[in-house]
């Protein structure tokens, strides 16, 4: 996602952020949940063996297009030097 303003993209990484802690803290609850109904661990490790097959597959799907030239691309290689990458930190120009 792209955003305009510095404010829209803190909002956003806020979002991501919570859905995301909710979303991990809920799992061992859930483990836990399935344990008491079980009474084994059988089903509990096939419940965490799902959830990190599903943290593993999905940002996979999320990757950036490779076409498209970004600088959060230059900020995550590191293959401008470093003055280059702190002038794009400060002129706002980092895309989303």
């Amino acid at each position: 996602m792209k955003t305009s303003t510095p404010h829209d993209a803190i909002a956003w990484m806020a979002l991501v952020l919570s859905g995301g802690y909710i979303f991990a803290g809920c799992i061992p609850t859930i483990i836990g949940w399935v344990y008491d109904i079980s009474n084994n661990y059988k089903f509990s490790l096939w419940d965490y063996s799902c959830y990190v097959y599903f943290c593993l597959l999905f940002p996979s799907a999320l990757e950036p297009n490779k076409n498209k030239k970004t600088n959060s691309y230059i900020l995550m290689t590191g293959k401008k030097k470093n003055k280059d990458i702190v002038n794009i930190l400060t002129s706002g120009r980092l895309l989303m």
